[in-house]
């Protein structure tokens, strides 16, 4: 179980926090938002309880060639992913859509939902769904 405060490295509290943290790995930048956290004031060191597995969720990205990921654990799914760029707004759509249908959803085959008149498209492996492309008009 998380707790709201632990002590930092350099002695002083670190409060916990729900966030967007950017990663280097090797040359390439990764995003991972919605990532459960603790950051400290004083020293701005960043650290992580050991139930949150960050490293998975970074090898997953580096390894499928995503440039950010959401961290959201919701149901079964604990991660969306996107190939494609996605607005903020169309995003919290998609992740409703995705999180109402889940069930359906099955693992290591392809998916099409509905959401706000678009078809998005994706792959559930495991915990993750992996949105790939959305289709703009549904005739």
């Amino acid at each position: 179980m998380l707790m709201n405060e632990r002590t930092c490295i350099c002695g002083k509290m670190a409060k916990f926090n729900i966030g967007t943290i950017d990663f280097s790995v090797g040359k390439t930048s990764i995003v991972i938002h919605n990532l459960p956290h603790f950051s400290c004031e004083f020293c701005e060191y960043v650290s992580f309880d050991p139930e949150v597995n960050v490293d998975r969720a970074l090898r997953y990205a580096y390894q499928n060639g995503l440039k950010e990921i959401d961290f959201k654990k919701k149901g079964e799914v604990s991660m969306i992913t996107y190939k494609i760029d996605v607005a903020d707004e169309l995003k919290r759509e998609i992740e409703q859509a995705i999180e109402d249908k889940v069930d359906e959803i099955a693992d290591g085959e392809q998916f099409t939902v509905i959401c706000g008149g678009k078809a998005i498209c994706g792959t559930r492996s495991g915990d993750i769904v992996v949105i790939e492309r959305i289709v703009e008009k549904i005739l």
